[in-house]
């Protein structure tokens, strides 16, 4: 509540089916606002100091940073993201069709269900040249078999009519055969002739590499 009252733009994206109860030890994946994240790490302060919780780990990441917080009696893992969804710098679903994919759950702003199967499979494929899990591909079969061609083409709006017409089929292909042709024209879509963004990403994980870690790992447990 504190967070709608404050006007702060956010929505977890996944892991949300069990909200407010995931706080007892959950993982939390949520977009914000970038411009609103002091705001909302004033609400976070203000909000540990009240429960008598603490950050006991904090890692800085490519606006990602993540979070482990710790009271009494919860624990939650908040890993933030001012942008929803990127690889290699690059988004393969865009924060503004995030936004518009965001509805209320038991109190809290979430990603629809139909959004979240795009980003879950689109991920596997991009990171894997396959899906890993059969549970991507059947969530994403039955979105796409509920939605009309505007639906997905307005889904996919980042991607060429080529590839999005490549994406349906192997999206409903049983044997899964031409996955790595679909990550190779969705990369094509949306990296540019020269990754500059991409170049200085990996700067800087060398740099992580190469310097002590600026943050401390908690192990919990009794």
């Amino acid at each position: 509540p504190r967070l709608e009252q404050a006007g702060i733009r956010y929505a977890i994206v996944r892991g949300w089916e069990d909200v407010p109860n995931s706080m007892f030890g959950g993982d939390w994946d949520m977009w914000v606002d970038e411009t609103q994240y002091e705001q909302l790490r004033q609400i976070l302060r203000q909000t540990l100091a009240d429960t008598d919780g603490a950050v006991v780990s904090y890692m800085e990441g490519y606006k990602a940073p993540k979070y482990i917080l710790l009271g009494a009696d919860w624990g939650l893992q908040l890993d933030l993201g001012f942008t929803v969804v990127h690889y290699k710098c690059y988004n393969y679903y865009p924060d503004e069709l995030v936004q518009k994919h965001v509805i209320t759950y038991n109190g809290c702003h979430v990603v629809s269900t139909e959004a979240d199967a795009y980003m879950a499979f689109i991920k596997e494929v991009l990171y894997n040249g396959f899906s890993q899990k059969d549970k991507y591909v059947t969530r994403m079969r039955n979105v796409l078999s509920t939605s009309t061609q505007e639906e997905i083409q307005d889904n996919l709006n980042v991607y060429s009519d080529s590839t999005i017409r490549m994406f349906q089929e192997q999206a409903l292909d049983e044997k899964r055969t031409k996955y790595l042709e679909l990550r190779k024209a969705m990369c094509k879509d949306i990296f540019p002739l020269i990754n500059f963004r991409n170049m200085w990403y990996q700067l800087r994980k060398v740099k992580r590499i190469v310097r002590h870690p600026g943050y401390v790992i908690a192990v919990l447990g009794t």
